[in-house]
């Protein structure tokens, strides 16, 4: 019997050589990986998850991350550089770039308050440009967001579960309000006035 995919660590993928775990969420594990010439990220799915859904969807999913791949797009939004299905595993897999840094669960009370609306900034334009091209992150979180150690510079990681953004008559679509959480305010000095300049009125007042 295979290993599971949570267990990969030495292993080789597609021409890529499994590192230790770098990130585990709910839909998958996230290795660092070294192979053809460079450092690399590869997201490994759960296959359980995906029995849950249809494997069409899965590989139209997947198929749509491959087309961002080639070229760094924008400098605050991580590169695709592969992927494909792991037919041993039953699974999909998306090889990104390598973002050194630490992601921002683990930093939030040391980022320095006069850049945290230049970060807020830069995590604005790259989901701008993911909108400009008809496309929704869908898991923005602080854990699938990357800070250089100088605090310059946002990367937004995780691109494995992209979609389409709804359009009318979407079945995914529940109404037209939009709908913001506090489990992730942050608590660092000098942050709500970052948040301020950046965010909504409405959105202010409920978290106030």
């Amino acid at each position: 019997m295979p290993p599971t995919v949570d267990r990969l660590s030495g292993s080789e993928v597609q021409g890529w050589c499994l590192g230790k775990v770098i990130g585990n969420g709910a839909d998958g594990v996230v290795y660092s990986a070294e192979g053809k010439g460079r450092s690399a990220a590869v997201k490994i799915f759960f296959p359980e998850n995906l029995q849950k859904e249809e494997w069409s969807g899965a590989r139209d999913r997947l198929e749509l991350q491959l087309s961002l791949k080639g070229e760094k797009h924008h400098p605050n939004l991580v590169e695709v550089i592969d992927g494909g299905e792991l037919e041993e595993y039953s699974t999909i897999y998306l090889v990104m770039e390598y973002v050194p840094g630490s992601s921002l669960d683990k930093i939030c009370g040391k980022i320095p308050p006069e850049v945290v609306q230049q970060l807020i900034w830069q995590l604005a334009s790259a989901c701008k440009w993911l909108e400009d091209r008809g496309l929704a992150h869908r898991d923005i979180k602080p854990a699938n967001i990357v800070i250089s150690e100088d605090f310059s510079q946002l990367t937004l990681l995780d691109l494995g579960v992209i979609h389409w953004l709804p359009t009318d008559g979407d079945g995914r679509l529940s109404g037209d309000e939009f709908v913001a959480t506090t489990a992730s305010e942050p608590t660092w000095p000098g942050a709500k006035q970052g948040l301020e300049s950046e965010v909504s009125p409405r959105i202010l007042s409920e978290i106030q």
